[in-house]
């Protein structure tokens, strides 16, 4: 049986979708690694730019990411 997730014809193998929330940047890599996670939600707020950390510096590549508002203004 291939049981694959797929959204806008891409193909998942799995279902875990991680919620980058509540990870501090340092654990961000390894929470999507351990838990073979292949989406991420992102918060809008969290990928700032200028003198503060860029969240995507820790999200491994190939990791796909569904943005989300937040409430984001």
């Amino acid at each position: 049986m291939n049981d694959k997730l797929i959204i806008g014809g891409r193909e998942f193998n799995s279902r875990f979708i991680l919620g980058s929330g509540k990870y501090s940047l340092d654990l961000i890599d390894s929470a999507v690694r351990y838990a073979g996670a292949e989406i991420i939600t992102l918060a809008l707020r969290r990928a700032v730019g200028g003198q503060v950390e860029n969240i995507l510096d820790y999200i491994p590549k190939g990791v796909t990411l569904l943005p989300n508002t937040s409430g984001a203004r």
